[in-house]
């Protein structure tokens, strides 16, 4: 069904997942298992003992796009049985309460991480700590209310804020001057952003520039096809130079993708200000500050990206712009 979506405009092929979805839909063996054959998906087995797993996922609190309940039934129908949910700095209690009991009635085993970013000699360091060791969903909420727990939940959303600060910082400085400086260049008539109707589109996640990426691309993207459609009614009774000149122009605008706009268009060296604590803290001194926190448990993971600040965030961005490539290219069933 998502593949139908994403194939508007391509008739043909609406038609023929349309069609596949109907024949799976049946629920006969034989026709699921040539659908399987057909997309390369894995037949599950019906005592639900397969190891599948993700240890690294989002939902809408950080930068996915599906609630906590969606994201467990989108892992339960593909057959995944431990799912790792990460959060950035922080993680809410409401969010915590309706992943646990979601997966506890689908019989996932789900473990909740909390990752954190800090400087360190002009590079970043990941980690992500999985508190692990509970009886159940009101075991890890109390875990959560913990006074020790609470501090550093305290201290991650500061750098929430923080992040919420610098990216609007970067919206307005690509108000400053890029707006005209892309009609000039495109021939559109793109106007300034409001911070506000960005605060919107990100939602009950948080700001990142994966999101203001995205907002900007969307923002610009009809414009675009308004020039490609003027374009496309000129072209049959155009010169031939103007015709090579229209296409060429079309191949531009339809190259201008969020990846792109990042990086000619928004100034990633800009920082709000002085990053809060947590932020700056060494990887030894957030490992010690997430031991202060009661648990009997614990894991902790570290990444050192070894590239600066910007090129950090250019390659988070191209690995987003990637992944949404694959869904687009890859058939899925459901």
């Amino acid at each position: 069904m998502k593949e139908i979506v994403r194939a508007g405009g391509d008739i043909q092929r609406q038609l023929a997942l349309a069609h596949d979805f109907r024949e799976a839909s049946s629920g006969k063996a034989r026709l699921i298992r040539r659908q399987l054959r057909k997309y390369n998906l894995l037949e599950m087995s019906e005592n639900w003992n397969q190891l599948a797993f993700d240890h690294h996922v989002h939902d809408a609190s950080t930068k996915g796009r599906k609630s906590p309940t969606h994201l467990i039934m989108d892992a339960w129908i593909k057959g995944i049985r431990f799912l790792g949910v990460v959060y950035y700095n922080e993680v809410k209690p409401e969010g915590a309460s309706e992943l646990l009991e979601a997966a506890a009635i689908m019989g996932i085993d789900v473990r909740i991480g909390i990752e954190v970013s800090a400087r360190l000699r002009k590079k970043y360091v990941d980690l992500i700590w999985t508190p692990r060791g509970f009886l159940g969903r009101k075991d890890f909420l109390e875990f959560l209310a913990e006074p020790a727990v609470e501090s550093f939940l305290a201290s991650g959303r500061a750098v929430v804020e923080y992040e919420t600060a610098r990216v609007l910082a970067l919206l307005r400085s690509f108000n400053s001057t890029h707006p005209l400086a892309i009609n000039e260049a495109y021939g559109l008539t793109v106007q300034e952003l409001e911070d506000a109707e960005f605060i919107e589109s990100v939602g009950s996640g948080q700001a990142s520039l994966v999101h203001l990426a995205e907002f900007i691309y969307q923002a610009v993207l009809p414009h675009l096809r308004t020039k490609a459609e003027e374009l496309a009614a000129r072209f049959e009774s155009a010169s031939p130079e103007e015709q090579v000149r229209f296409g060429n122009t079309i191949e531009t605008l339809e190259g201008l993708d969020p990846e792109t706009l990042v990086e000619r268009y928004l100034d990633l060296t800009i920082d709000s200000a002085e990053p809060p604590p947590l932020g700056r803290r060494w990887s030894t001194q957030l490992r010690q500050r997430s031991l202060e926190a009661p648990n009997g448990a614990r894991s902790w993971l570290t990444r050192l990206r070894d590239v600066s600040g910007s090129q950090a965030r250019r390659g988070s961005l191209r690995a987003e712009a990637a992944q949404r490539a694959a869904r687009r290219r890859t058939p899925r069933v459901a």
